[in-house]
C-alpha cells in the first residue's frame, strides 16, 4: 500500500505513462515487445496500475461516505486481476474452463462480502492504507493467488 495520496497518484501516472509508451512503441516501432501483441496484456497491467488510482481516491476520502464505495470498487478490481491474468492463456478451451472455475465463486463471494463485510479503508499503525475488506482468509488468498499466477 502506498504511504500517501501523492505517492499513489504519481505511481498511477507513471504506470499509465509507461503503458502508453509501450503501446506507442509496439504500434510505430520495429522493436516490438512480443508479449504486448496480446491486447489483454494491457488489461492485465492496467488492473494493477489502476489500484494506485483507487488508493489515491481512498487517501482523499478516508473520512467520508465515499470511502465505502471506493473500497468496493477497489475490491472489485482485485476480483478482476485473476481474470485479466487468465485472459493471457493461449489455449482457448483451458482459458474458458479456468475463467468459469474462478468467476462463479469469485462473483458469488464478492456479492456475499457486500452484504456481510465492512467495506472501508483506514490507516494502519505503520501509516499505510488498511483494507478492512481484503483477502483475510487463507482459502481466499490461496484461491486468488492460484488463478492470478496460473
Amino acid at each position: 500500500m502506498c504511504w500517501n495520496q501523492n505517492v499513489s497518484i504519481n505511481t498511477f501516472l507513471f504506470g499509465i505513462f509507461v503503458l502508453c509508451l509501450i503501446a506507442i512503441q509496439n504500434k510505430y516501432s520495429n522493436y516490438k515487445i512480443k508479449e504486448f501483441e496480446n491486447p489483454f496484456m494491457y488489461f492485465f497491467f492496467l488492473s494493477f496500475i489502476s489500484m494506485q488510482f483507487f488508493e489515491f481516491l481512498l487517501w482523499r476520502n478516508l473520512h467520508n461516505k465515499w470511502n465505502k464505495y471506493i473500497s468496493m470498487a477497489g475490491s472489485f478490481l482485485l476480483l478482476l486481476q485473476p481474470i485479466a491474468s487468465l485472459m493471457l492463456l493461449k489455449d482457448v478451451s483451458l482459458r474458458k474452463m479456468m475463467l468459469l472455475i474462478y468467476s462463479i465463486p469469485a462473483i458469488l463471494g464478492f456479492i456475499y462480502k457486500i452484504f456481510t463485510e465492512d467495506f472501508s479503508t483506514t490507516i494502519s499503525k505503520c501509516g499505510h492504507l488498511k483494507w478492512n475488506w481484503g483477502l483475510e482468509s487463507y482459502f481466499r488468498y490461496v484461491f486468488y493467488l492460484f488463478f492470478l499466477l496460473f
